[in-house]
């Protein structure tokens, strides 16, 4: 949830955190009464336990990310009809496909490539085959008789 909060830039102020302490039920009792007992439940409650305050403001935290989350997601979406329509014949449409196996040993018996063929190939395509770095007019034999 955190880490979901956090991507969609979901961050609650201070100013809604302390808020939302205050207005905890387990703190209210007598008016101006709430920092004490907020203080003596920290001291009391969490700090034999190892927690302090900053554990109760992470729980506030969540807690308003959480909603803020929830309203998102509560928000209405509204999808065209045709992309929808569009999207399930995509994923659940029948396709017909065909298959042809090529190999590459059919084709090298009948395909002669010699240098002259090369270096006419590279003279009509000059300008579109050269990139930085390698030298002009360079040829590379790679498998090339």
């Amino acid at each position: 949830m955190r880490h979901e909060a956090t991507r969609l830039g979901i961050r609650p102020s201070p100013s809604e955190i302390a808020d939302r302490v205050r207005g905890l039920p387990a703190f209210h009792a007598t008016a101006g009464s709430t920092l004490r007992k907020f203080t003596d439940f920290v001291q009391n409650g969490l700090s034999p336990n190892g927690l302090g305050e900053e554990h109760v403001e992470q729980l506030v935290r969540d807690e308003l990310s959480l909603k803020q989350i929830k309203q998102l997601l509560a928000a209405g979406v509204s999808v065209p009809e045709a992309e929808i329509k569009a999207n399930y014949e995509r994923a659940y449409d029948t396709l017909s496909v065909t298959l042809i196996r090529l190999r590459p040993d059919d084709f090298d018996k009948e395909i002669k490539i010699t240098m002259t063929m090369c270096k006419k190939y590279y003279e009509a395509h000059k300008a579109e085959l050269k990139s930085e770095g390698k030298a002009e007019g360079r040829i590379c034999r790679l498998g090339i008789e």
